[in-house]
């Protein structure tokens, strides 16, 4: 058995092109034996594991090499490049800004295996953006503009095996045609709310109100669930002996003088005569804006997703 020797150089960049990215970092070294010597034109299997916290952390992420040493006895490779051993199912779902990871690198020899260094990564290997597949974020530009790697959140139905970080991230909770594909959020004209969880802040989470988006998607206390369009229920109470002939009348039916004043609305519990708030409903404050939606001020932005 060899025992080997590394001269470790990390490359903080993304390799590959800008239309098909390879997340993963350059590892350049030097084999060389007990005795100092270079291992030239040698095969070579090392194992990486990306471990979180501590020389003995979790680990995030283990994947091996098999390569090959030229004439000095140097090889590269690109960790996360390779198909996993262990750790999260993808690379690019590792967090080198928000994790302290600790590189461990050995040598696999038969049965052996050799443990050739385990030390802290004293930095970020590659400018990481921090935007993982499945965040969702605000664009205020035009459409022709939507940075690549971005889709808008139209509700359109994705290949499984074209976007796999993506459907990893937010599976079908936005919906599913088929068994090879699944939407993406449709917030086209949308408010977002976030999910009550067990805060109780949503009233109606039930599965009968907050239904899927799309057919397959989820439904109640999840996300993904949609609430239709409501105007809460409540009282309304006047002094019906300033009313004129302009008020309107909830909740049934009743006689002003020798008018007869019919349902408006019956989501509403009725009025309740009174003399409480004697004003007439039609004075005081800000004139009153009538649409077809009921609708806080607003703009138009375009929610996007990350989609690789």
């Amino acid at each position: 058995m060899k025992n080997i020797l590394f001269i470790l150089f990390l490359i903080p960049f993304l390799s590959g092109t800008a239309q098909n990215s390879v997340r993963g970092f350059n590892y350049q070294a030097v084999a060389r034996d007990a005795n100092g010597a270079a291992r030239k034109n040698e095969p070579v299997i090392v194992r990486f594991s990306l471990l979180n916290g501590s020389a003995n952390g979790t680990a995030h992420w283990v994947e091996q090499h098999n390569v090959n040493t030229d004439l000095f006895g140097a090889f590269s490779v690109v960790i996360g490049s390779e198909t996993r051993q262990s750790g999260y199912s993808k690379f690019s779902l590792l967090s080198f800004t928000a994790n302290n990871y600790w590189l461990k690198v050995e040598t696999i020899d038969g049965p052996d295996t050799v443990l050739l260094s385990n030390e802290p990564m004293q930095s970020v290997p590659y400018a990481e953006n921090g935007v993982a597949p499945g965040i969702v974020h605000i664009f205020g530009g035009p459409e022709a503009n939507i940075p690549e790697g971005w889709l808008i959140c139209d509700g359109r139905s994705l290949s499984r095996t074209a976007y796999p970080d993506l459907f990893e991230a937010i599976g079908t909770a936005w919906g599913s045609s088929c068994a090879d594909s699944f939407n993406i959020p449709d917030m086209r004209g949308m408010f977002l709310r976030g999910v009550s969880g067990n805060s109780g802040n949503d009233p109606d989470t039930a599965s009968t109100i907050r239904v899927a988006s799309r057919p397959g998607g989820n439904s109640g206390n999840k996300v993904g669930s949609m609430q239709p369009d409501a105007f809460q229920k409540h009282k309304q109470y006047r002094n019906l002996s300033h009313v004129t002939e302009q008020v309107w009348w909830w909740g049934g039916n009743t006689n002003v003088g020798n008018h007869q004043y019919g349902n408006r609305c019956d989501y509403f519990e009725g009025l309740t005569i009174g003399d409480i708030h004697p004003e007439a409903v039609n004075g005081g404050g800000e004139e009153a804006h009538f649409s077809s939606e009921t609708r806080p001020k607003n703009a138009n932005v375009y929610y996007i997703i990350k989609s690789k």
